[in-house]
């Protein structure tokens, strides 16, 4: 029998000793005949290790770490919505403009505190004027036809050609006016007649009732809620005291002339007024319908005779 070297002397024995070990517990493992020995092989020195580059993997997994370097404090306008300037100071991101009002804060809420323009319009004043009938291309306004001793009588026109309108566009805060109505005489047209004038004393007017509703007037509140204005009041100079309303045509006259019977106005003298109106507020509009009446004298000539109807306004 030969003579064993022990292997406890041996360099790298740990070594060794590690790796008959888990031979030893796999052969334990495995059957009971023991295992021969591995032939001894001299242990080798660790390899020294060495810095290498990263590759994409390792430095996924294990990312570099950089120096940690102290960070100058952040001011605390910093938290607002402007710019940190070289100063250390904040300019803001946008500059309100040089002219208008700026509101910053609680001043900016509305309400209350809004941050206010002041605004402004004109009310213009305009004129007082009326409108009145007239005929076709300046032609007259025909009342019709009649016999000597009876009584014509027609409105201006037929509809609301023969309207009467005032308008008042003084926007006065107490407006008021009234309207007046003459008359000429009328004159037989026919060529070389001598035959006598109709005075204006036997022209009669009758201005009836307003028509429609006047602006400027009425209760209901109008577009966009808007307050109906102030009541005014209208006063017709003829609004038909008798029964049977404004002047008929052919009624024979004898001694009751027409204002007798319908509460129309003779317009020779002073000339009535046949429309008026009193506490009114701002723009108004008033329009009525007249009826001309003419008290044909028994000594009127047979022609065509022409007057002029006058109305004014102040």
């Amino acid at each position: 029998m030969r003579k064993r070297t022990s292997l406890a002397a041996a360099s790298g024995a740990f070594a060794i000793t590690v790796a008959l070990s888990v031979a030893t517990a796999g052969l334990a493992a495995a059957s009971p005949v023991p295992a021969p020995a591995a032939p001894m092989q001299p242990a080798r020195p660790a390899p020294a290790i060495t810095p290498h580059a990263p590759t994409a993997s390792n430095a996924a997994a294990h990312p570099a770490v950089a120096p940690v370097r102290n960070k100058p404090a952040v001011p605390a306008a910093r938290a607002s919505s402007g710019k940190v300037t070289p100063s250390g100071g904040v300019r803001p991101l946008l500059t309100p403009p040089t002219t208008g009002t700026t509101c910053s804060g609680a001043d900016s809420v509305t309400p209350p505190g809004g941050c206010d323009t002041v605004t402004q319009f004109t009310v213009t004043a305009g004129v007082l004027s009326i409108t009145v009938p007239t005929g076709t291309t300046g032609a007259p306004v025909l009342l019709g036809a009649q016999h000597a001793g009876d009584i014509v009588a027609s409105g201006l026109g037929t509809g609301a050609v023969g309207n009467v309108t005032v308008t008042d566009d003084r926007a006065s805060l107490a407006a008021s006016w009234n309207a007046t109505v003459n008359s000429s005489a009328f004159v037989n047209q026919t060529p070389s007649t001598t035959a006598p004038d109709i005075p204006a004393t036997d022209v009669y007017y009758y201005s009836g009732p307003v028509v429609g509703t006047p602006i400027g007037v009425g209760t209901p509140a109008g577009p966009g809620g808007i307050p109906a204005a102030v009541p005014i009041v209208i006063t017709p100079g003829q609004s038909g005291t008798g029964a049977t309303g404004a002047p008929t045509s052919g009624i024979t006259t004898g001694t009751t002339p027409p204002g007798a019977i319908n509460g129309a106005v003779p317009l020779g003298g002073t000339a009535p007024y046949c429309m008026q109106l009193s506490a009114g507020v701002g723009a108004n509009q008033v329009v009525w319908h007249p009826t001309i009446a003419v008290d044909i004298p028994t000594t009127a000539v047979s022609g065509d005779y022409q007057g002029t109807i006058t109305h004014s306004v102040s």
